[in-house]
């Protein structure tokens, strides 16, 4: 059973159901009603009975026996009394024949026949009712004593031979004709509203399920590999309702897939390519010496030194690559302390000061560039030069790989005789004085290391994928790899967002003054300076001296 039927199946139920109750309570006060109506019908048949009775009785009062009215007067005047009333009135003698009937000629009169089922009611003066049979239709009666009539001439005066009824009917149709008609339409409009909500619930929930229908079989294409499946997004400027959300979300989606899975696949290249020079060297030389090529003491220390070299360097790939994949999934365990951020990089920036003497690029740390800024300068002007730097939350070796692999990356691409540029800074403060007192954070919120180097422009369409794994800009970059697995940069930002932080990266050509206070001749056009820019949470900015802060607050 499809969606769509399901949808339309519901639909008609909770109509047919909401109709379905409607009538039966719109049943239940008809009957009332009705029941009401057949109630007032019933006491004006009897108060009208009483009337007729009533004006019999003073053409001849009961008991009067000098009474000289005859058949034909009670004739004439009921039929004239009934003209006034919507009732039908019969005059039936103890033995079932009707005497008196009002009813027109033409129109079933009974005179002179006989109500085989007919029995008088008790001479106790009450109005009795019933249902009779009137030439095939049925009546509702009430009945009171008449007149007593000697029947051997219909032409002498009344005697008391025979007693006779007065009745006062109305058809029953009449009471219900109303009342059936209007169920009747009821019903019909019932039937009609219910034609018409079905044909809508099909509509609405057409227009409902398209579009689930739709994303349904784009799932369904995108789980057999088709990843360019895309969805009718809302217009801009227009409301989303939850099917507009759902279509940027899926779109979002498909695209995050695709772009997962063709990281994938190029993850899966790139190792197979890192692996397989190393690999390839280890069979090469491991061969010459199992042949006997490599027969001389040299050649045998070379091919062990080789396939040591390149042993080594694909047991560093697969221990960056676990890293790596712990640090993505939330397995590696940070011992979070406190640190202070300008020692950190001191001894990163000495511990890399061999590899940047070797290629000849000069490191030109800025640590204390926190110090000059407006907002906290005042609270370091008397203060001597070991006062503790900016406290952040971290873990220690963890945030040295951080800058190591940053730091390691600027100094292998930058050309010789070139400067690397490291500064520290504060950011993220609001407007007015920063408060520092009592060891607590001012106004500032994050600490910020821009490292940067003067080496091959970075495209601006490149910049979201250089922390890919083992992504290359060009080849020229990737000859000069040397040691590189290509994951440093990638564990480098997992590193930061595992610390709450954020990483950034900006390349622009020399003649934009960056690390520079004045603009550098472009050698190339293929030449800039590229910043990493590495903002982590602050802690606490440094504890100074209570009588410094005079004046700041």
């Amino acid at each position: 059973m499809g969606f769509r039927f399901k949808l339309i199946l519901s639909y008609a139920a909770v109509i047919f159901l909401t109709l379905l109750l409607s009538t039966l309570l719109f049943g239940f006060i008809a009957q009332q009603i009705q029941q009401d109506q057949r109630r007032e019908a019933d006491q004006r048949l009897s108060r009208q009975a009483r009337a007729v009775q009533g004006y019999i009785n003073n053409l001849c009062p009961p008991r009067f026996v000098s009474c000289t009215t005859s058949l034909l007067q009670y004739r004439e005047l009921l039929v004239q009394y009934g003209r006034f009333i919507d009732a039908r009135i019969l005059m039936v003698d103890e033995r079932g024949t009707v005497q008196v009937d009002t009813n027109a000629k033409d129109k079933g009169n009974l005179e002179d026949k006989a109500l085989d089922s007919y029995r008088l009611v008790p001479r106790d003066n009450v109005a009795h009712s019933g249902l009779i049979t009137l030439a095939d239709i049925d009546y509702i009666y009430y009945a009171l004593p008449g007149p007593q009539l000697k029947l051997d001439n219909p032409n002498i005066s009344v005697g008391r031979d025979v007693n006779t009824d007065l009745l006062l009917g109305v058809p029953q149709a009449t009471l219900d004709a109303s009342w059936n008609n209007f169920l009747g339409g009821t019903l019909a409009a019932g039937l009609l509203a219910l034609s018409l909500a079905i044909a809508a619930a099909i509509f609405i929930a057409r227009s409902v399920a398209k579009p689930l229908i739709r994303i349904t079989r784009a799932s369904e294409a995108i789980a057999l590999g088709d990843y360019s499946q895309e969805l009718p997004e809302p217009k801009k400027g227009s409301s989303k309702d939850e099917m507009g959300r759902l279509a940027v979300t899926f779109n979002r989606m498909a695209r995050e897939v695709d772009r997962s899975q063709q990281t994938t696949r190029d993850f899966v290249a790139n190792v197979s390519h890192e692996l397989k020079t190393p690999l390839t060297s280890i069979q090469g030389f491991s061969q010459a010496i199992l042949d006997g090529t490599a027969d001389d003491r040299a050649s045998l220390e070379h091919s062990a030194v080789v396939i040591n070299h390149e042993a080594a360097r694909m047991r560093r790939l697969v221990d960056e690559l676990l890293d790596l994949s712990r640090i993505e999934s939330g397995q590696a365990e940070l011992n979070w302390r406190e640190l202070d951020l300008e020692k950190l990089l001191e001894r990163v920036l000495n511990k890399l000061e061999p590899l940047a003497t070797a290629k000849n690029v000069s490191l030109n740390p800025q640590l204390h560039m926190y110090r000059q800024q407006p907002e906290v300068q005042a609270a370091f002007d008397n203060s001597n030069s070991s006062i503790a730097g900016p406290l952040i939350m971290g873990d220690s070796d963890r945030l040295e790989q951080i800058f190591t692999n940053i730091l390691d990356n600027a100094i292998k691409y930058s050309p010789d005789g070139s400067e690397v540029g490291i500064k520290l800074k504060l950011g993220g403060a609001e407007s007015g004085k920063p408060t520092i007192a009592n060891n607590q954070a001012g106004r500032f919120y994050w600490s910020v290391v821009e490292i940067s180097n003067n080496g091959p422009l970075i495209p601006t369409e490149q910049l979201p994928r250089i922390f890919e794994r083992f992504y290359k800009l060009d080849k020229s970059r990737a000859k000069r790899r040397g040691e590189s697995t290509g994951l440093g940069l990638a564990i480098a930002r997992e590193l930061v967002e595992a610390h709450k932080g954020m990483l950034n990266v900006s390349s622009e050509p020399l003649e934009v003054p960056t690390l520079y206070p004045d603009p550098l001749p472009s050698v190339s056009s293929n030449q800039g300076i590229t910043t990493f820019a590495v903002a982590l949470p602050l802690l606490a900015l440094p504890v100074v001296n209570p009588q410094q802060l005079v004046g700041l607050s």
